[in-house]
């Protein structure tokens, strides 16, 4: 995958991996109200290793409005923790 800046994310890609699908899905197993769905995702390497989704939104009710949204991800070196769900933000059109 094409990397940006030194210690900056990567370019988006469109093309989940099996190991960002893995980290998508225990990030967000949890979630109840809004099922989310990703289309891309780009990375970061820390102490561990960010990342930033982005994913189709959709509330678990009757006639349900899709939205798009940026998950943010932190997965810890091994041994030093669990995955961490951070801020999920609401792109608006």
């Amino acid at each position: 995958m094409p990397t940006g800046m030194p210690g900056g994310y990567s370019d988006w890609s469109f093309r989940l991996t099996p190991d960002a699908i893995k980290v998508f899905n225990e990030a967000t197993k949890r979630l109840m109200v809004v099922k989310y769905e990703p289309i891309a995702f780009a990375s970061q390497v820390v102490a561990g290793t960010n990342y930033t989704f982005l994913a189709k939104s959709q509330p678990v009710i009757p006639n349900p409005t899709v939205g798009v949204c940026k998950i943010h991800v932190f997965v810890p070196l091994p041994n030093q923790g669990e995955i961490e769900l951070g801020a999920i933000d609401s792109i608006d059109p």
